[in-house]
């Protein structure tokens, strides 16, 4: 099950909320924190005085500021601010360990006597400002540490203000999701290994009975292992010890999880048969009449694939997926397919066949050139594909919100961050690439490796970095080897982006940062580490965090 936590920033106005925050810490009001200031706003919200004298504190202030102040200059801006704040709003949300692994310092903001936190709230309910059940919540947050830094603003704009409304405005638009995580705390999901022996002895009876077949056993086994609804499967075997031989519960478990990241172990016929629907080839695409036929002949033939909900209905949200470069867009399909169901998305893959779109400069790069470097008719782009396939589905689905995101892993990655910069008037809510191997840099390189030759001007730059874009990197996809004859070919100009791809990540989004101040725009692109094992891996936790993302943002 995916955690819906993420619905609590499903605001539209996040750059309000954040320069709101900004002004606050910016008591002077020169479009600058200071580390005067940055020490003020520490001790209002996580050290007292007597703490802030202390030399290993003070140490950790100044270690913060430098951290923020990206370019050096002794002052921290908005942008700087805008870069800090996502980090540490993505660790929040997803309560990953930010003192030991997190680029981020989300402990140093949730440090800190919260005594006179609660004395505060205290006080609110007994004069009847809060509820009981606002008193639990706000509990819940300081001691799970959820949203801490936002529940401390609005504490402390009561105590400067007496004014209940920002605390009151907080606290509505996050006790659905408090009531939802209360039940997903980790203690309660997380399996014990016992418990999975215990079960695996248990299930082993029910084979011997032929209660259930072997390949049904490796099944769940599999999907306990990648907790993969396991708090169902706890309650099935519940079930089973309350009424023997009865395995109804789990039987219907396994239907509605046909595919886990690990079937392709598994030997199920089954399989073969989408339980989501009939997948659908692109219809006529609507490009410029001279080119239609062309367009047609190479997208007209091409199958989509796609997961939903069990029922669309006026909340459901299109997501656009990319798939990899071994063009396996079935596979991405059915990687989606818990999430589609979790969170009440439509999951479109097109399958970018090689042969109207080879190799790399036919799908990774967009097709706007050939492998000589000639350019191709835009309106031949793949990307031009992009808008009317969301557009069809929108229709085809009767899906009333006009708002679609589109994703990409690996290659499909590669895809979605060109995407973002060469097309950016295209009508995406959010974009979220994840995994690149590396990347369209801000340099003045050669394209594909840099701008020159792109096309890509400062008014597309502006216009991609107005719209809200995710970068994803896996913390483990440190492999410092090529990983295709490609790569290994153009090996020296790639490793001056870093020496793997999460160096290249950090790099890429570090000058993307510096490349919207130089053309004055207001960034909105977002980059967040997620604490993956498996390094290259789509399914660990990429999948699950993307689609959080969506379901927020999409509303």
């Amino acid at each position: 099950m995916i955690s819906r936590s993420a619905e609590l920033f499903d605001q539209h106005d996040l750059e309000d909320r954040v320069r709101e925050i900004f002004h606050e810490i910016d008591t002077n009001g020169d479009g600058m924190i200071d580390e005067e200031e940055l020490t003020n706003a520490l001790e209002k919200l996580c050290f007292t005085a007597s703490e802030l004298s202390n030399d290993s504190n003070k140490q950790r202030i100044l270690s913060e500021f430098a951290k923020i102040d990206g370019d050096n200059d002794g002052a921290i801006d908005f942008n700087e601010f805008v870069l800090y704040y996502n980090n540490m709003l993505s660790f929040q949300m997803h309560e990953y360990d930010a003192t030991s692994k997190a680029g981020t310092s989300v402990d140093l903001w949730s440090r800190g006597d919260m005594s006179a936190y609660r004395k505060l709230v205290n006080k609110l309910l007994k004069r009847k400002k809060i509820s009981q059940n606002d008193y639990d919540h706000i509990e819940y947050m300081f001691k799970s540490k959820f949203c801490l830094l936002d529940l401390k603003m609005a504490i402390s704009k009561y105590r400067r203000s007496e004014s209940i409304l920002p605390l009151r405005r907080f606290l509505d638009k996050c006790s659905s999701t408090i009531e939802r995580r209360k039940t997903l705390d980790d203690e309660y999901w997380n399996l014990d290994p016992k418990e999975i022996l215990l079960y695996d002895e248990v299930m082993e009876v029910m084979v011997q009975k032929h209660e259930i077949t072997q390949a049904e056993k490796i099944r769940v086994d599999q999907m306990l292992k990648n907790n993969i609804q396991a708090v169902e499967i706890k309650a099935a075997f519940f079930e089973y010890e309350m009424n023997p031989g009865d395995v109804h519960l789990l039987k219907k478990i396994l239907e509605l999880n046909e595919y886990t990241p690990e079937s392709k172990n598994f030997d199920i016929a089954h399989q073969k048969t989408n339980v989501h629907g009939v997948d659908y080839h692109v219809p006529v695409m609507k490009h410029n009449e001279h080119s239609k036929e062309q367009f047609m002949g190479l997208m007209s033939a091409a199958n989509v694939f796609y997961a939903s909900p069990k029922k669309i209905n006026a909340d459901t949200r299109l997501v656009v997926v990319m798939h990899g470069r071994k063009r396996n867009a079935k596979e991405y399909r059915n990687q989606w397919i818990n999430a589609a169901k979790d969170l009440n998305l439509l999951v479109i893959v097109p399958e970018f066949n090689d042969k109207n779109f080879p190799e790399v400069w036919g799908f990774n790069y967009g097709n706007i050139k050939t492998k000589n470097l000639d350019p191709i008719e835009q309106d031949l782009h793949a990307f031009m594909a992009i808008e009317p396939l969301a557009n069809n589905a929108l229709k085809k689905f009767k899906i009333k919100s006009e708002n679609w995101g589109i994703y990409g892993h690996g290659a499909g990655a590669h895809f979605v961050h060109r995407f973002v910069l060469h097309h950016p008037q295209a009508s995406y809510t959010l974009a979220i690439a994840a995994n690149l191997g590396w990347y369209l840099s801000m340099s003045d390189q050669e394209w594909p490796f840099g701008l020159t030759n792109s096309n890509i001007d400062d008014a597309k730059l502006r216009q991609a970095f107005s719209k809200y874009f995710l970068l994803m990197l896996g913390r483990a996809d440190t492999s410092t080897k090529p990983n295709t004859p490609y790569v290994a070919d153009h090996w020296d100009i790639i490793n001056l982006q870093g020496e793997h791809r999460l160096a290249r990540g950090r790099n890429f989004f570090k000058s993307a940062v510096a490349k919207s101040k130089e053309v004055n725009q207001f960034f909105k692109w977002g980059m967040v580490e997620v604490p993956t094992t498996k390094g290259h891996s789509n399914t660990e936790q990429m999948v699950p965090y993307a689609a959080e993302m969506f379901y927020a943002r999409l509303k």
